[in-house]
């Protein structure tokens, strides 16, 4: 990669390329439910070749009406109900591998 590429940024290491697939599995719906909110233009794609589509974390993000601090991803807005509609930004869910704050408990 050429050191003026703009993937050679540290920006770009904070602000990664996802595909669909990894969003659906985040999210925990289909990718077909991804490539709807794509197509809807509920969240913005950038095309990578005749069948792949890449997504900005940001643009993820701001989709889901997430804040993310700079030591983890934390929390994300869950999908349910209607699996065809972009979650609000009241909806939650733990997001596996993340640990929400402490309670106290010893787990």
């Amino acid at each position: 990669m050429a050191p003026d590429s703009p993937d050679n940024t540290p920006l770009a290491d904070q602000d990664p390329w996802l595909t669909l697939a990894e969003i659906a599995d985040e999210l925990r719906v289909s990718p077909a439910t991804v490539r709807l909110w794509v197509s809807q233009g509920r969240l913005e794609a950038t095309r990578a070749g005749a069948r792949k589509w890449l997504v900005r974390r940001s643009e993820l993000d701001r989709m889901l009406g997430v804040e993310r601090s700079p030591s983890g991803p934390g929390e994300v807005p869950s999908v349910s109900g209607d699996p065809y509609r972009p979650p609000t930004p009241g909806e939650r869910l733990i997001v596996h591998g993340a640990s929400p704050a402490s309670n106290g408990s010893d787990g």
